[in-house]
């Protein structure tokens, strides 16, 4: 399409009549593809970029949200297991890494109930904090990527709208 002004063009008996108008029309009408052409083009390469590096940005922070995660975790699991093996050594805890004196009170039910429920809290509170995190992260790319969007949509509405005005005022002329 981008070849259209070296068109030829082929009068028929049909249109001799309006073969003056035609002429006139098709040099317009050429431009105004080629001109709406071009802004697609630049708008999609433009924004397309754009879209593109927000989304390996959100992908990025995502991998970083995990990675804090992680790091968060293993250096939480370092000093637990330590503690344990401290506590393995001098005879508070058994083989297994286990509280001597722990074990002891859960034998009555309700307390290790308690223990227990104690643990999903914490293992929920953690989860709920790390995915707070991530969910803001996520909203914030997200609002970047739909103001981008809307900026590109506005480009080309307000090129379909001046190439249809330029249209019409080569047309009346």
């Amino acid at each position: 399409m981008w070849h259209l002004r070296q068109g030829e063009i082929e009068v028929t008996a049909e249109t001799a009549a309006d073969i003056e108008q035609a002429k006139r029309d098709i040099p317009v009408i050429r431009n105004a593809v080629q001109t709406l052409i071009s802004t697609i083009w630049v708008s999609v390469t433009t924004e397309g970029t754009s879209l593109l590096q927000d989304v390996i940005s959100f992908t990025r922070l995502a991998l970083a949200d995990a990675a804090e995660l992680a790091e968060s975790t293993a250096g939480t699991a370092k000093e637990k297991l330590r503690e344990q093996e401290r506590g393995y050594r001098e005879g508070e805890r058994d083989v297994l890494g286990r509280s001597k004196k722990r074990l002891e009170e859960e034998k009555d039910i309700k307390v290790a109930w308690e223990h227990g429920m104690e643990f999903v809290k914490e293992a929920g509170s953690g989860a709920i904090g790390t995915s707070k995190t991530v969910m803001e992260s996520a909203e914030e790319q997200s609002e970047r990527s739909v103001a981008r969007i809307m900026l590109a949509y506005e480009r080309v509405s307000f090129f379909k709208y001046t190439s249809h005005v330029s249209c019409a005022y080569s047309n009346a002329a």
